[in-house]
């Protein structure tokens, strides 16, 4: 049970964590993650390039076109591992130093290494419970009320961990939380009305060129 040690007593455990921060390991834990996702990835565009080329290279009798298609397919197997690594790490380096930086101006006295190495150390728990739960979701009546306390429950994991790395009350950790998501709501917002602008420009750009 020691490996969901930090899930069922995380506050107790993740004090004893602050001891041995290691952001190398943490960097690696990334990385085995967003690799595993990017095969998972690759092994679905793989499949999908597979039928496509079958039925693309049987719709003009070429073979030349399956091999292409299915190539790509397969070459998406070597190259989403290594992309989605690269881009776990980068992603969850800034994420974790935006995190480490907020709870600085709410008084707390954390680093950035002690967050993400928490963040890293939760990872995989999370992950193999997150499984389990997408099983007990089929679960009739009981599933989606055990998954939505499972969610609540990682909420609170999130906020756990923001406190403890930070040395912050839970109060100021929620609060840290809450920022980011107005944060990441406002950048969202922003992207989307740069892809619509960007969008209304093109048509408007072949409308004008169809006139």
């Amino acid at each position: 049970m020691e490996f969901f040690e930090i899930l069922i007593h995380p506050k107790e455990r993740m004090e004893q964590e602050l001891r041995n921060v290691d952001v190398n390991w943490a960097h690696k834990r990334f990385a085995i993650y967003g690799a595993v996702i990017g095969l998972l990835f690759g092994l679905m565009f793989a499949v999908l390039g597979g039928i496509i080329g079958v039925a693309a290279g049987g719709a003009t009798q070429n073979s030349d076109v399956f091999g292409l298609i299915a190539g790509l397919g397969f070459l998406a197997i070597i190259i989403m591992p290594i992309l989605m690594a690269l881009l776990t790490v980068i992603s969850s380096y800034i994420f974790y130093h935006i995190v480490a930086f907020i709870a600085k101006l709410l008084g707390g006295n954390g680093s950035f290494d002690a967050n993400y190495f928490l963040a890293a150390k939760l990872l995989l728990p999370l992950i193999v419970v997150n499984i389990i739960m997408f099983i007990v979701t089929m679960i009739p009546y009981i599933g989606g009320i055990i998954n939505l306390v499972w969610f609540l429950y990682t909420v609170y994991l999130m906020v756990v961990l923001v406190s403890v790395a930070n040395a912050l009350s839970l109060g100021k950790a929620i609060v840290v939380w809450v920022i980011l998501m107005i944060v990441g709501f406002i950048l969202g917002l922003f992207m989307a009305g740069a892809m619509l602008a960007s969008l209304i420009g093109a048509v408007g750009a072949g409308t004008t060129t169809l006139n």
